[in-house]
């Protein structure tokens, strides 16, 4: 499970992101909340993720806060 992700916010539309680190670009699903807390693009950004995997798919959730992060897994 990716628990966090830091990196350079490579690209930004609402609903979803992609975080460069180590080369890879990571995309991730976003509420609105989140999304208008990121900063601008190519800065650097942290967010606590949710790995939400089935047979057919693998999505990542990406949220600013902790509080977000729970209340989206209750």
């Amino acid at each position: 499970m990716i628990a966090q992700i830091r990196g350079h916010l490579t690209q930004k539309t609402p609903g979803s992101i992609v975080v460069e680190t180590g080369g890879i670009g990571y995309r991730l699903f976003v509420s609105l909340a989140t999304f208008y807390d990121l900063p601008e693009l190519e800065q650097t950004v942290k967010l606590h993720t949710h790995t939400h995997m089935r047979e057919d798919l693998l999505h990542l959730y990406g949220f600013s806060t902790l509080l977000e992060k729970d209340l989206f897994q209750s």
